[in-house]
């Protein structure tokens, strides 16, 4: 039998170390031609397809070459890698675990097996096997790579620096390491050595556009939403269909309160423009009939513990499963005892993450799917890319994100008068407008914290607070804030989610400029859940932000009898808290302007004894607000569904309405 040749093997790998990988692959077919049952042919073969960029040709043929050679690790190394970069992680973990055990010895092959673990959600796993390549080989630099990549995932900033520094001290400039280096020393609340070390992998034309991505947000997170936009910008101006840029760039735009609503459109516009299809060519073969029961998928990556499970949770638990079927597509990897929870209120789960949009779209086409909600808007792990595509006869948006997706194949936004008045807003909209009685569907805590007395009455003195992240803290909302502040004599501002000592010396600059020392000002980092509950305990009053104002930290603030001060505006994203605000009959609590805002503040904390009796009643108010009722709001969305469905049997287009607040009355409720 002729075998492929020593000559042959150094020829390919010659041609490899050039990155000449069209020649790598006529050597490889060369090689089968004389030596069609060499399984070393068929491997390099599989290897110049995964290296072209053609992962699934490389599986074939790495496949081939298992065949023909059960017991070469190498071979098993190199098909787990393949799969891997398919998105096939668990044939991928089969195929390392056979390599493992052919060669326990070979420390690469462990560092690939960590690399999966990784990226199909197992870091702690990971972690593991990055370690043992380690112990087999110390200076094996992606071994310290992909374990510092883990130890961040799993929120051991300090140590996943260590492995970075490691890694480039193993080999200087290495971007991707100088990449991870940044993700770990935000985590651990350096941000301005964040911003630096990232800077520094922009020049490397590998990692260029993820270090731009990655300092979008480290902008974001220091408050700076001018920058964010422009490093997201710059990616798209490279590569305009890179999706998550343009998400970075919408989302920062949203907090940014120098721009207008009109502009904020029109760049969400701009990125329908880029990925809609012609929906002209587009068509489905769900059955049309206008009372059957219907087959209704919801798309997120935070169906996990993250605020939206808490507003997507008590619909999902009350949904008439008679009148429709539930799928949940789950677009991460890192599924928790709230994904468990999740799961058992739908008739099927699905994790999609790392599915590529053609792949996730047929697999909602072959379920049938008649109605298909995004509940991500621009933020992260979104699908939006997917839903341009069409995969449902009716899709809608709602609760992740305030504004538009700017997509026209998205064809409704669920909300309600309270979140959007009507003629507002609908003209920042790609989408038709489905107004429920009360779109105010969020699952308190049930074991908080007992709602703490008024802690003016043992301070003597006020503490207002803001636990809303430092990118909606914008010029305007620190300069109104300080007004109250100073008319509130002796009064303190607590403010959350500050965790970087530079962060909090930056904040305490900008109040300073309008005259609030910094004695009047506590910080507190992002604290562990009932930490960050228990801290309203030390809270009189939540000030809003805005143009993005508060929705999940406004909902908690009530829970925990803590009144919000909300400022509605000419947007969405302005109307989140004035929403929460007015279902639960706090609309004296809203205003329309900064001044405003200012004279609210100073008369309704004027006399400390009301407010001690606002703050013992907030949480059975909020409790027992009609409009907070899950039922309403579940029975008011079966029935916008409803009629979505009616108009596309009909084969009428999508348009805004608004289900009838006697649905609201009759709501149907478990809780």
């Amino acid at each position: 039998m002729t075998t492929v040749s020593a000559t042959e093997v150094s020829a390919w790998m010659a041609s490899l170390h050039a990155n000449d990988l069209a020649a790598c692959k006529r050597l490889a077919q060369h090689m089968i031609g004389s030596a069609k049952a060499d399984a070393r042919a068929w491997h390099l073969l599989g290897l110049s397809c995964m290296l072209s960029g053609d992962a699934g040709l490389g599986v074939s043929q790495l496949r081939h070459a298992v065949r023909l050679g059960p017991n070469d690790a190498s071979v098993w190394d190199a098909l787990g890698v393949a799969l891997q970069r398919s998105g096939e992680w668990a044939a991928s973990a089969e195929a390392f675990a056979t390599s493992i055990t052919l060669a326990p010895h070979v420390a690469g092959i462990w560092s690939n097996a960590a690399v999966n673990a990784l990226e199909c959600g197992d870091a702690k796993e990971a972690v593991r096997r990055a370690t043992r390549a380690i112990e087999l080989q110390p200076d094996l630099v992606e071994a310290h790579l992909v374990r510092g990549n883990a130890l961040n995932t799993i929120g051991s900033g300090v140590a996943a620096v260590a492995a970075f520094e490691t890694a480039l001290r193993l080999r200087p400039e290495f971007a991707e390491a100088l990449l991870g280096l940044g993700c770990a020393l935000q985590r651990c609340g350096k941000l301005q050595d964040a911003i630096a070390v990232t800077h520094r992998a922009v020049s490397h034309p590998a990692t260029r556009t993820k270090a731009c991505i990655n300092l979008s947000g480290m902008y974001c997170a220091i408050g700076d939403n001018t920058r964010a936009a422009e490093q997201a910008r710059q990616v798209i101006a490279i590569e305009p269909t890179s999706a998550q840029a343009w998400s970075n760039m919408l989302y920062a735009m949203a907090h940014d309160e120098q721009l207008s609503p009109e502009q904020v459109f029109d760049a969400h516009a701009a990125f329908g423009r880029q990925f809609d299809v012609p929906l002209d060519d587009v068509r489905h073969e769900n059955s049309p009939d206008p009372a059957r029961r219907l087959r209704i998928g919801f798309v997120s990556a935070d169906f996990k513990d993250h605020p939206v499970a808490r507003f997507i949770e008590p619909i999902l638990a009350d949904f008439d499963r008679a009148r429709a079927t539930l799928s949940a597509y789950m677009a991460a990897p890192d599924e928790d005892a709230v994904s468990a929870r999740l799961r058992a209120h739908v008739d099927a789960w699905h994790n999609v993450f790392g599915m590529d949009d053609e792949r996730l779209r047929c697999l909602i086409v072959s379920h049938g799917i008649d109605i298909l909600v995004d509940l991500s808007g621009h933020t992260a792990g979104n699908r939006l890319t997917c839903f341009a595509l069409k995969p449902a006869p009716i899709q809608a948006t709602w609760i992740g994100y305030p504004g538009t997706t700017g997509l026209a194949a998205m064809d409704y936004l669920i909300c309600d008068r309270f979140a959007a008045p009507f003629g507002l807003f609908e003209r920042f909209f790609t989408e038709r407008f489905a107004r429920l009685p009360s779109a105010g569907a969020f699952q308190p805590v049930a074991d908080a914290p007992a709602v703490a007395g008024l802690p003016a009455a043992r301070n003597g003195y006020l503490t207002f607070a803001s636990f809303n992240r430092p990118n909606k803290l914008g010029d305007a909302v620190i300069a109104t804030w300080a007004r109250v502040l100073h008319a509130r004599t002796g009064s303190r501002m607590l403010l959350g989610n500050v965790g970087a000592p530079e962060l909090a010396a930056h904040l305490t600059a900008r109040f300073a400029t309008h005259g609030i020392s910094a004695d009047r000002l506590v910080f507190h980092p992002r604290l562990p859940f009932k930490d960050y509950l228990a801290l309203h305990a030390d809270v009189d009053v939540v000030l809003d932000t805005w143009p993005y104002s508060g929705g999940t930290t406004t909902n908690y603030a009530l829970w925990m009898g803590v009144p919000v001060l909300a400022m509605r505006g000419p947007s969405r994203a302005h109307c989140q808290s004035s929403a929460v605000l007015e279902r639960v009959g706090l609309g004296d609590w809203v205003v329309d302007d900064v001044d405003t805002f200012v004279d609210r503040a100073l008369a309704l904390t004027g006399d400390v004894g009301t407010l001690a009796v606002l703050r013992a009643g907030l949480r059975e108010q909020y409790a027992s607000a009609p409009l907070r009722r899950q039922g309403v709001v579940v029975r008011g969305l079966e029935c916008a569904f409803r009629v979505m469905w009616q108009r596309w049997c009909e084969g009428q287009g999508p348009e805004s309405f608004e289900v009838p607040a006697d649905v609201a009355a009759e709501g149907r409720s478990r809780d």
